[in-house]
C-alpha cells in the first residue's frame, strides 16, 4: 500500500507519527532525573494572589494580566467569577522526603549547633550546599573564634565573652590574636592554617577547649525554648531523619546528656567531635534562672586544667547532677570506611551522627541519602529506629529488631 504513496506523503506521515510518538512521552511519561530531584527550590506554603485563577487540571495558570504558559497548548482564560476572585486556591508544590524531614526537626523543637574555627570555616561550604541546604537561621546556631558569616548564616565568636586578660596574655591565645591580626589587617586565614598529623599540639586545638562552655551559654540565651540542643562539628555529618527519630524516644523535661562516652579523670563525658545532644531541663540544670549566672566566665580561669573542652562541659554538667546516657554506637565517631562491623565489633545499628568526614565524603554520603529517596516510594523512614538498647559501659549488644540503616 505504501508504495502506492507519493514519497513527499509518506515523509510528511512518518514525521506526524514521530511528532505524535515524542509529545505523548514528554506528557505521559515525564522524565525525572537525579539532577532535577537535586535542585528542587524549598517549598513555600501560600496563596496565589486573588486575582490568579490555578486550575490544577490544566498547566498553565492564567490570570486577568498576564498569562505563564509552560506548555505549547493554546490558553484562553475565563472570566473570573466573583467567588474564584475572592477564594483563594492552593498552590501545590510537593515536598522532597529530605524537606519533610528537616520540618520534623522544626517540629521535635531541635536545635543545631555547629562549633568551627576560622582555620576551617570554609570547609562549611559543603555543608551548606547539601546537609544545611534547607535549614535557617531560626534552626541552626554557628560557634567559631572568628565573628563572621557564611552565606545567610551569621558565625558568632564563642570566645568574646572570655575573660580578656586570658585573651590578651595567655600562650593558648596566641592563635587567637594572631586571628584577630590577620582578619583587621585583610590577610588570608587560610594561611594560618595548621597540620591535622599535629594533633592535639595544634594551637588551634588548645584555643577550642574556651569556646565549649560559653558556647552552650550563648546558646541558651538565644534559644531558651528549644527542646533539644545537638551539638555538632565541621567534619561531622548528621543523618537528620535517624536523629529525629532517636530524640522521640526520650522526654525533653527531664534533664538528658546524650553522647558516646569517654571517660577521663573518673569523669564520663560525651565526646565532642562524635556530637552530643542536650535536653531543654538538662540546659535549665546548668544555665537556667535558679543557678548562679556567669557559669561560662567561672570556667576560664578553670580551663588552663582540662585538656579538652568536652571534658569541661561534662564536668560542669556533672556537678550539676546531670550524666550522660551512652548513645555510642548511634553517635559516633567513625565514617563509612572506618566503621567497625563484625560479630566481635558493632552489630547493625541506626546511624545518626559521623565524624572525621571529609568534604568530599559528606557530599558523597548526601547524594547517597538522596539516591536512597528516590529508589523507594517514600518509605517509612520515621521507624527505622525501632529499638533501641543503651548501654552503660563499652559493651554493645545487638538489638532485637534488624530494621536499621547500614552504610557500606
Amino acid at each position: 500500500m505504501y508504495r502506492r504513496l507519493p514519497g513527499n506523503v509518506l515523509i510528511l506521515l512518518i514525521c506526524l507519527t514521530l511528532a505524535i510518538s515524542y509529545l505523548l512521552t514528554i506528557h505521559i511519561f515525564p522524565s525525572s532525573s537525579f539532577p532535577q530531584y537535586l535542585n528542587r527550590p524549598p517549598v513555600t506554603v501560600g496563596f496565589t494572589p486573588t486575582s490568579i485563577i490555578h486550575f490544577q487540571d490544566q498547566n498553565y495558570i492564567c490570570s486577568t494580566t498576564t498569562l505563564s504558559l509552560t506548555t505549547t497548548s493554546p490558553c484562553s482564560c475565563p472570566s473570573p467569577t466573583p467567588e474564584s476572585q475572592t477564594k483563594p486556591q492552593p498552590l501545590i508544590n510537593e515536598p522532597t522526603l529530605e524537606q519533610e524531614i528537616i520540618d520534623r526537626l522544626r517540629t521535635a523543637g531541635i536545635v543545631i549547633i555547629f562549633k568551627t574555627g576560622a582555620q576551617e570555616v570554609s570547609q562549611l561550604a559543603i555543608q551548606l550546599g547539601t546537609t544545611l541546604r534547607y535549614l535557617s537561621s531560626s534552626d541552626i546556631l554557628f560557634f567559631s573564634d572568628l565573628q563572621g558569616s557564611l552565606g545567610p548564616f551569621i558565625i558568632n565568636d564563642a570566645l568574646r565573652n572570655v575573660d580578656q586578660s586570658l585573651k590578651r596574655n595567655d600562650p593558648d591565645f596566641e592563635i587567637y590574636r594572631a586571628i584577630q591580626r590577620y582578619q583587621s589587617t585583610g590577610q588570608d586565614i587560610e594561611e594560618l592554617k595548621e597540620e591535622r598529623s599535629k594533633g592535639d599540639g595544634r594551637s588551634g586545638w588548645r584555643l577550642d577547649k574556651y569556646k565549649f562552655l560559653h558556647m552552650v551559654e550563648e546558646t541558651f540565651e538565644e534559644r531558651p525554648d528549644a527542646k533539644w540542643y545537638v551539638f555538632i562539628e565541621t567534619d561531622s555529618y548528621v543523618f537528620w531523619d535517624n536523629l529525629a527519630s532517636f530524640l522521640s524516644r526520650f522526654d525533653s523535661t527531664k534533664p538528658m546528656y546524650l553522647g558516646s562516652s569517654v571517660t577521663l579523670g573518673g569523669i564520663a563525658f560525651a565526646h565532642g567531635g562524635s556530637g552530643y545532644v542536650l535536653s531543654n531541663a538538662a540546659m535549665n540544670k546548668l544555665l537556667g534562672p535558679e543557678q548562679p549566672q556567669g557559669l561560662a566566665a567561672s570556667w576560664d580561669t578553670r580551663m588552663e586544667g582540662f585538656c579538652c573542652g568536652d571534658l569541661a562541659l561534662g564536668t560542669a554538667l556533672h556537678e550539676k547532677g546531670v550524666f550522660i546516657t551512652v548513645a555510642h554506637p548511634l553517635l559516633n565517631g567513625y565514617k563509612p570506611t572506618t566503621f567497625t562491623y563484625g560479630p566481635n565489633n558493632h552489630w547493625c545499628q541506626p546511624v545518626v551522627t559521623m565524624h572525621h568526614v571529609l568534604p568530599h565524603e559528606i557530599s558523597a554520603i548526601w547524594r547517597y541519602e538522596r539516591r536512597r529517596e528516590m529508589l523507594t516510594e517514600r518509605p517509612n523512614v520515621r521507624e527505622v529506629i525501632t529499638v533501641v538498647g543503651f548501654t552503660t559501659d563499652s559493651d554493645c549488644r545487638p538489638p532485637s529488631s534488624q530494621n536499621c540503616m547500614r552504610i557500606s
